[in-house]
């Protein structure tokens, strides 16, 4: 028998799923062709939802502190005032729009992070939106900091990280797919 939560192999008759502790009592038995094969691997999941997510959040959280208060420039040695002072309030607003867009994602990984805990239906297509969402802001940052400061922030591992974003989308719905009945609360 396949426990219709986690898709782990269980004993016949089995109340609850050891693995995930899902209640079995009023389920049939699943015989289908779908069930008869082994169950997909939830390694990448269980990274997911114990692991990534959370970095996600916090590294959003502390890069999103940083552009609201300017330190992030403080790894060049020079101080946020003198680079507002040389660019203009234009670079000041978008860091601070950036700031505020960065915590908003680290809030969004969170929830993604429970949608998928709990196997929620629309889990896997919230953690697709959180990729999107990442690669679209970081995308219009480099862009919208290029053409205040008439600098070319794309470099190659600017071009790099988008490019790993994108592999990221079409990897997670790629393997989300083959695991879309497993999201169904």
């Amino acid at each position: 028998m396949i426990c219709p939560k986690c898709g782990k192999q269980i004993p016949d008759g089995s109340s609850v799923c050891p693995e995930c502790l899902n209640p079995l009592e009023d389920l049939a038995v699943r015989s289908d062709a779908a069930y008869a094969e082994p169950a997909p691997s939830m390694k990448w999941y269980k990274f997911l939802i114990f692991f990534a997510l959370y970095a996600t959040a916090i590294l959003n959280i502390i890069g999103g502190v940083s552009q609201l208060t300017g330190t992030v420039y403080s790894v060049t040695g020079i101080s946020a005032s003198d680079v507002y002072a040389y660019y203009g309030q234009g670079l000041h607003i978008l860091d601070i729009v950036m700031g505020i867009l960065m915590i908003g994602i680290a809030v969004f990984a969170i929830f993604v992070r429970f949608q998928l805990a709990g196997y929620k239906k629309q889990g896997p297509k919230t953690l697709l939106v959180l990729y999107v969402i990442n690669l679209v802001v970081s995308l219009g940052y480099s862009l919208a900091v290029g053409a205040i400061t008439s600098v070319n922030v794309m470099d190659s591992s600017s071009v790099g990280g988008l490019v790993i974003s994108a592999v990221m989308i079409i990897v997670n719905y790629f393997y989300f797919k083959k695991r879309a009945h497993l999201f169904c609360n």
